[in-house]
């Protein structure tokens, strides 16, 4: 008996020494609990760290669109007042939110919002419907409105609305033309190029039959040493003459002749245009010898032309008018 009580004596000792050297852990109802606030400390503080509160994400939401509603006020400020298109007689009046477009006779008023598309800035209906015959009207950087005309068969007018004080100078013809030599010597023509509009009311002294229509004349040397010939005549919804064909050398040297003939190269690097955005004229030839004939104007300064565009399309008209 004295010895199992010795024995127990010993065990106990050694649990105690064991114990107190940190081998054997004795958990405590106290500890437990300790642990329990610690950890749970810890997971709040981690998820406060790790999601935003509602309250800031409703904050942060709030300026954003504060700041989105300044912008926009800014901009509908910008665009007050009357703006002119300088590709037309279109004018536009902005009064707060009322948008009066007047053209001729015709005048017609919309509520209209700003709205922001990446980095572009448009003038919208407010309701979600359209303006009319124009597109949504953007505000340039360059301080100018575009838009477009909603047409489903024919080309649109493109609008370029500025302030009347600004008129003049989108309108004023620059030249823009080259030094070039004003005497051709070949008389063998590589390339021809030449493209022109009669529409927005120019004629260019061609009779009715070419009223109104895009024309595009081209002639090319093939590597065999023959010429193709394409001319196209094209309306706004529908085309007109369409010839293509090989053409022969005596043809392309009777060109080259009536170009001489008409001293076209006297001519030679002329370039004028402005801002108005109306088809313009352009003429190129290029020869065997490397020589070349360019003749272009652009906007206004294509309403009449520096030659007599009229006399060299009837050499044109030898071939295509025997096609219709």
């Amino acid at each position: 008996m004295r010895g199992i009580k010795q024995i127990t004596g010993l065990l106990l000792a050694l649990i105690l020494v064991f114990a107190a050297a940190g081998c054997i852990r004795i958990d405590r109802p106290e500890d437990s609990a300790a642990e329990s606030k610690t950890e749970s400390t810890a997971e709040s503080s981690a998820e406060s760290m790790a999601e935003p509160s509602a309250a800031n994400v409703s904050t942060a939401a709030q300026s954003s669109r504060e700041t989105e509603d300044k912008e926009m006020q800014a901009k509908l400020q910008q665009v007050q007042g009357e703006w002119y298109d300088i590709n037309g007689d279109t004018m536009l009046f902005i009064d707060g939110d009322q948008v009066t477009f007047r053209f001729g006779t015709y005048e017609q008023v919309f509520t209209v919002a700003v709205e922001q598309r990446g980095v572009y800035w448009f003038l919208v209906e407010k309701n979600g419907q359209d303006l009319g015959f124009i597109s949504d009207i953007e505000i340039r950087d360059d301080g100018s409105l575009s838009a477009y005309e909603m047409v489903l068969d024919a080309d649109g007018h493109d609008f370029h609305f500025v302030r009347e004080d600004q008129i003049a100078e989108e309108r004023r013809i620059v030249d823009l033309s080259k030094d070039m030599p004003k005497q051709i010597e070949s008389t063998e023509i590589r390339d021809f190029t030449l493209t022109f509009s009669t529409t927005a009311g120019r004629s260019y002294n061609l009779d009715d039959r070419w009223r109104g229509a895009h024309y595009s004349w081209s002639i090319e040397k093939q590597s065999d040493g023959t010429y193709w010939m394409t001319f196209s005549q094209g309306y706004d919804s529908y085309m007109g003459i369409q010839f293509s064909d090989e053409v022969s050398n005596d043809y392309v040297d009777g060109l080259a002749a009536k170009i001489a003939e008409m001293d076209l190269a006297a001519h030679n690097g002329y370039y004028q245009q402005n801002n108005v955005n109306l088809p313009g004229y352009y003429l190129y030839v290029k020869y065997e010898s490397k020589e070349k004939l360019t003749i272009q104007a652009e906007g206004n300064a294509a309403d009449t032309c520096v030659f007599d565009l009229a006399e060299l399309m009837e050499y044109v008209f030898l071939l295509v008018d025997t096609e219709e």
